[in-house]
């Protein structure tokens, strides 16, 4: 975010066709960007849209956004589908986008009147500041590495092994290299066609308690 004090967004604002939409990553850079265009460049007609802006905020930058009340929304991606303004010019990104599809849908706010339009990308790559490793953080933090993939099972197996029935002993097991792949297992009987006809109770809670074992690790981890 350090880059913002330098000159880049605020050269392309003060020569690039309006209304127009900067964008940044991060809301704290976004926030930064839109006080510095207001407050330092004397830009009177400009919003910020970001992930903290409240529901009747948005409804009425977007409104006013359409009806010409502002020159400039700079916005985080929370400015996403179902916001169409036809003429905007021009879509600056001070940052980085992760990923080919937020950086697709962000520039084709501009120009879908069929008139001209600009989309430009800003980006830094130095040792104290890099919106290269940002965005790569981000791009790579869903990734299912064999790490996360064997937390996710141990804990499902931990939640299932819980929540059964008392009587029931549910097995979950997850294959190594020379072990095989997969095995569940029932009361210690395997799940095959014989047995899932007359366990389907118990296989539903099954699969809900396999559910709420996923949602857990995943909220874990955000």
């Amino acid at each position: 975010m350090a880059h913002l004090a330098r000159g880049g967004p605020y050269f392309w604002s003060d020569r690039h066709a309006d209304p127009s939409c900067p964008y940044a990553t991060e809301i704290a850079a976004a926030k930064v960007l839109h006080d510095r265009l207001r407050d330092e460049r004397g830009y009177g007609r400009v919003a910020l849209f970001t992930g903290d802006t409240g529901a009747r905020d948005r409804r009425r930058i977007v409104e006013d956004w359409a009806g010409d009340a502002y020159d400039i929304v700079v916005a985080t991606s929370a400015l996403g589908m179902g916001i169409d303004k036809p003429d905007v010019r021009t879509v600056v990104h001070a940052c980085l986008p992760e990923g080919p599809e937020r950086w697709y849908q962000e520039i084709g706010r501009a120009s879908r009147d069929s008139g001209q339009g600009l989309a430009v990308c800003l980006f830094v790559d130095g040792a104290k500041t890099s919106d290269v490793k940002q965005a790569y953080g981000l791009a790579t933090a869903g990734w299912l590495t064999r790490d996360l993939a064997e937390q996710g099972w141990s804990a499902m197996r931990n939640v299932l092994t819980h929540r059964a029935a008392p009587g029931r002993r549910v097995y979950v097991g997850i294959g190594t290299d020379d072990a095989p792949p997969v095995e569940w297992k029932l009361n210690d009987l395997p799940l095959d066609a014989t047995l899932v006809p007359k366990h389907q109770g118990e296989l539903a809670q099954l699969i809900s308690d396999v559910v709420i074992a996923i949602e857990k690790f995943l909220n874990a981890r955000t």
